[in-house]
């Protein structure tokens, strides 16, 4: 009787060991699924293939084209799918795809040659921020908005963005001075650290997501504001942002975030402390080349993010900056996996500081660097 007992103890004993077995199982398939690799960049690139087929690529420079100078700062496409290029100090070029068109302060009512921020509006009326004040451009008709004649604080317009409803986004900043600003019709609004819950009046970059979200890069954090106006703020201190300051920011086709810094410190003399996340709207994930602040000479990319944009076929686009004998450029990314351009181009310039990127209505990539505009076309070949 005493052996029996023991035994069906024993079996008792083995059949709950071996349920929670399976619970245990179960529960670490599932947070496995969930969770996110957290590559450092560089370790999968060559166990996966990134299939990007180039079809041509050209480069305009003032040697074969009517652009005024070669040092680009910012690129936009209207409605009309006409390209619009700021240069750093030479003005505005319009380009049809045929003719260049120069627009400098000699010729035409721009504020300043100096052009820092583009955006178009759905009456096809381009927007240009300048070190100098706001422009707008209509085909006819010129309106420059600055601190002398509306409610903005500073001049230097570092970024506009136009949301869903026609709303025109401004920011601007310096330590004392400036925040977002909102054109709606005549209405002007002003959000700064005073009457907001902005963490700087440094702003880097707006981006407006297919909801409606504004996503504001400041130099102390991230700000959300969706369509009801209510705000999310994400800093360092309240959250796993590894970056203070940030400059990049797109959607992709998951409603993921990402974000780009570039920060003025640097790793050493030569490379760039920075780095790029994604924000599921819960979970952070850290996907910077160079991690912890670690150098990494087998990277695909910089840490110094510029610019970013998704590409039609789920690819993440990253506008860097050289450093030192590195050739970084642009990368495309995907899946924990980058692939630089001069990888994929022979002969491809590797000595570029790629500032903007724009797709065009035919799906032309354009890209904004310090020896011209560059264009390229590609597709992508599925395995």
């Amino acid at each position: 009787m005493y052996l029996n007992s023991r035994n069906f103890r024993c079996n008792v004993f083995r059949k709950i060991m071996n349920l929670l077995l399976i619970i245990i199982l179960l529960l670490f398939q599932t947070f496995c699924n969930n969770v996110e690799p957290n590559y450092q960049g560089h370790e999968k690139t060559d166990s996966i293939n990134i299939n990007i087929n180039i079809q041509n690529w050209n480069i305009f420079t003032t040697e074969n084209s009517g652009i005024s100078a070669n040092s680009i700062k910012v690129l936009e496409v209207d409605n009309q799918n006409n390209l619009w290029i700021g240069t750093f100090s030479n003005g505005l070029i319009r380009y049809n795809g045929i003719s260049w068109e120069v627009f400098d302060t000699s010729n035409s009512n721009l504020p300043s040659n100096c052009i820092r921020s583009l955006t178009v509006d759905k009456n096809n009326t381009i927007w240009i921020g300048t070190i100098n004040g706001l422009a707008n451009y209509d085909g006819i008709n010129w309106t420059i908005y600055n601190t002398s004649n509306s409610i903005l604080t500073y001049d230097v317009i570092s970024t506009l963005a136009v949301d869903n409803n026609n709303v025109l986004w401004i920011g601007c900043g310096h330590l004392t001075a400036g925040g977002v600003f909102t054109v709606e019709g005549k209405n002007w609004n002003s959000f700064t650290k005073e009457n907001s819950a902005l963490p700087s009046s440094i702003i880097n970059v707006i981006h407006i997501d297919i909801q409606n979200n504004k996503w504001i890069g400041t130099a102390a954090g991230v700000v959300k504001i969706d369509d009801q106006n209510n705000w999310n703020v994400y800093s360092k201190n309240n959250s796993n942002l590894l970056f203070g300051g940030i400059n990049a920011i797109t959607t992709d086709f998951d409603d993921n975030v990402w974000l780009g810094a570039n920060e003025l410190e640097k790793l050493d003399f030569e490379h760039y402390y920075g780095g790029l996340q994604k924000f599921d709207g819960k979970i952070w994930f850290n996907y910077s080349p160079h991690l912890n602040g670690v150098y990494n000479p087998n990277a695909k990319t910089s840490n110094r993010v510029d610019h970013l944009i998704c590409d039609k076929y789920g690819y993440l686009l990253i506008a860097t900056e050289t450093e030192g004998k590195y050739p970084y450029n642009l990368s495309f990314f995907k899946n924990g996996v980058w692939k630089n351009i001069s990888d994929i181009i022979e002969g491809f310039p590797t000595n570029l500081f790629v500032r903007d990127i724009k797709f065009d209505k035919n799906n032309t990539l354009w890209m904004a660097t310090q020896l011209g505009v560059i264009s390229i076309n590609y597709s992508v070949r599925h395995n």
